[in-house]
């Protein structure tokens, strides 16, 4: 493999770029994500949050490479060059302002790579779309408990949101992954030594969690951005993703195109103009409530929600729900330590921190409105929130 191209990353430096990377780069599948954030709407909370998913997308492509040069045991070419595309290609499928928006990233990535790229990537393409669903056994690489994708964006978000975050030992982790089997399938699993390294990635990427990704104003706009978006496709002023895939526009669904479709609503009347004004002015939706439910009640609450509003005189269009959920292990088996010839879950390895969060998940409920309403529905809430707590 000869690089043909180079391009310089703020966080990894120069990256190399083989003919068929480049290729698939200018296709505008991929031209797209230079304007799709990596973070959202976060950026009127924290205000250098506007890098982007094509960069992402490029250091996850090099993480990706770096991993499956040292988890194999014997790296192959042809393998090497399907794992650093299936990096590149991991996000492709973003909404525009990314994770703000309802959707399936991951199934609409495989209807993109196959209407948009089958002819770029030729005969990688089945071999890749199995790596991204998970069907191959470099899938780990891609997508696990600690995988190239996170390893980057842990790194590039704080980052560029200026956060102190030291926790994240990349050399380390990137030097003591190996690809293990595991009955019938393939994890990601880490040299005796490393436990440490791994215990910090986990728990930075917790903190990130609840520091920036579930900070309560970002849900906020988050929050009304979802529900702007799920009134434009009600009230048929945007097709839904998989119809703008169909129909070949989707190079063009991007941050900008649902701004201007925003702007355009904000001149209208109704709850539709008022909620895009907000967005558009950056102005928070309040919080006037937070409370954490067992997840058996997180079903009814929203009916339970709009039913008391409305009792209160409350438009229930401004009664905006949020329940952020994070499980920061969600599958503890195969996060694993190599002792010797056998494998140990990190979580049984003496004085492991990972323990404490094994059953751990943050999922609250959250209720926003605009200012004129917070005091008269939070008083108007509080009684049937009480009922529903254990």
């Amino acid at each position: 493999m000869r690089p043909v191209k180079e391009i310089f990353d703020e966080i990894h430096g120069f990256i190399d770029l083989y003919q068929t990377e480049v290729e698939v780069l200018e296709n505008c599948a991929l031209t797209r994500l230079r304007h799709v954030l990596q973070l959202g709407p976060a950026y009127n909370v924290y205000p250098s949050a506007t890098h982007t998913r094509y960069a992402h997308s490029l250091g996850t492509m090099l993480l990706a490479d770096k991993l499956y040069s040292g988890a194999v045991a014997e790296p192959e070419q042809e393998e090497r060059r399907v794992i650093r595309l299936a990096g590149l290609l991991h996000d492709v499928g973003h909404l525009p302002f990314s994770h703000a928006l309802p959707g399936d990233h991951e199934a609409l990535g495989i209807k993109i790579i196959k209407q948009y790229l089958a002819d770029d990537l030729a005969s990688y393409l089945e071999t890749i779309i199995d790596v991204l669903k998970g069907r191959h056994e470099l899938s780990p690489i891609i997508s696990g408990e600690v995988d190239a994708d996170r390893l980057d964006y842990l790194i590039r978000d704080a980052h560029h949101l200026g956060l102190p975050y030291k926790g994240v030992d990349l050399e380390r982790v990137i030097r003591h992954a190996r690809l293990v089997k595991l009955g019938s399938r393939w994890v990601m699993a880490f040299s005796e030594g490393s436990e440490v390294a791994v215990e910090a990635l986990i728990i930075t990427r917790l903190e990130l969690f609840r520091r920036v990704y579930y900070h309560k104003h970002v849900t906020a706009l988050e929050a009304l951005l979802a529900k702007i978006y799920n009134n434009m496709i009600e009230e048929n002023l945007l097709e839904p993703p998989s119809e703008i895939i169909a129909s070949g526009e989707w190079c063009f669904f991007d941050d900008c195109f649902l701004l201007e479709k925003i702007k355009g609503l904000s001149r209208r009347g109704g709850w539709l103009g008022e909620a895009s004004r907000m967005f558009l002015h950056g102005e928070i939706p309040v919080l006037v409530a937070e409370v954490h439910l067992p997840s058996s009640s997180h079903q009814d609450v929203t009916g339970e929600l709009l039913e008391a509003s409305a009792e209160c005189g409350i438009p229930q269009e401004w009664v905006i729900v949020h329940i952020p959920k994070l499980i920061p292990v969600k599958d503890p088996d195969s996060l694993l330590i190599i002792r010797g010839d056998r494998l140990e879950s990190i979580m049984n390895v003496n004085g492991s921190l990972l323990k404490a969060l094994k059953d751990f998940a943050y999922s609250p409920v959250r209720v926003y409105t605009r200012r004129e309403h917070a005091k008269r529905l939070r008083e108007c809430i509080q009684p049937r929130l009480a009922r529903l707590k254990p």
